[in-house]
């Protein structure tokens, strides 16, 4: 498998359309999704912007995962729940601008599933067009 700094590079340097890059729990459920503005954009979403090579992070709370009103509940009492939009019930977006690198990118997926999740255990990454 490339490594998540590789996978978070080729996401950065691709104008594919259409392009995510999901995490996943060892279980198999989605932790969180990265998309490019771009993409989002076209989407009827109210979280638009003009910066189309930023990335954006999706979070979405559904009551079949696990731990799912924990998890909620450290989001909420997390600091980064003010980087987070609500754009749907149960579904936050965070923009990450396009002058942000790969490292910054992997710190902050990573600060979201240690911090969100409280989970520091293995999770798997895909980088797919949709």
């Amino acid at each position: 498998m490339k490594s998540l700094q590789s996978l978070i590079l080729t996401f950065l340097s691709s104008k594919e359309r259409n392009l995510q890059l999901d995490f996943f729990r060892d279980n198999g459920q989605v932790l969180l999704q990265l998309y490019k503005q771009y993409d989002v954009n076209t989407w009827g979403i109210d979280f638009s912007s003009s910066d189309l090579d930023a990335s954006v992070l999706e979070l979405r709370f559904h009551k079949d995962k696990s731990n799912d009103k924990e998890n909620n509940q450290r989001f909420v009492n997390s600091s980064l729940f003010m980087e987070f939009n609500l754009v749907e019930k149960n579904t936050y977006f965070m923009r990450i601008s396009s002058g942000t690198d790969s490292r910054g990118i992997e710190d902050k997926i990573l600060n979201i599933i240690k911090e969100v999740y409280n989970y520091n255990g293995e999770f798997s990454y895909t980088l797919n067009a949709y």
